[in-house]
């Protein structure tokens, strides 16, 4: 069973900016294109949870927002200005807990360069 895949993007300095304000995240290096290169890149990048962000929306947009038990990510790759940001996922396992059915996705976040910037796993009560 997969997820429907759901994108976001493209990664807009408006979208950051806004993230920022919401976030109480405002780090250069997702502002200020020389702050960025000073740091080694080409360019701002996105904050490393505006990208989860997506990912929990897919898994909420297939399993509902009480289903979710839990959301765990870790980072690949920076997720550069102009990307889109397309999630996907599959089931990989399913278990019984406290009595509930609870299944395990195995996700990805990729940019439409196919460059993966998360990979996570998320447990959601199926019953």
């Amino acid at each position: 069973m997969t997820l429907s895949p759901l994108s976001f993007g493209p990664i807009t300095t408006t979208i950051l900016s806004d993230y920022a304000d919401l976030a109480h995240d405002h780090n250069p290096i997702h502002l200020d294109a020389a702050a960025a290169r000073m740091a080694g890149f080409d360019d701002v990048i996105a904050h490393g949870l505006l990208p989860m962000a997506v990912m929990a929306r897919a898994v909420t947009a297939w399993a509902g927002r009480a289903s979710l038990v839990s959301l765990s990510a870790r980072f690949t790759a920076p997720t550069p200005l102009g990307a889109v940001v397309t999630v996907s996922g599959r089931v990989s396992e399913s278990s019984r807990q406290d009595g509930r059915e609870v299944v395990t996705l195995s996700l990805s976040a990729r940019t439409d360069t196919g460059v993966e910037v998360i990979v996570g796993t998320a447990q959601v009560r199926t019953d």
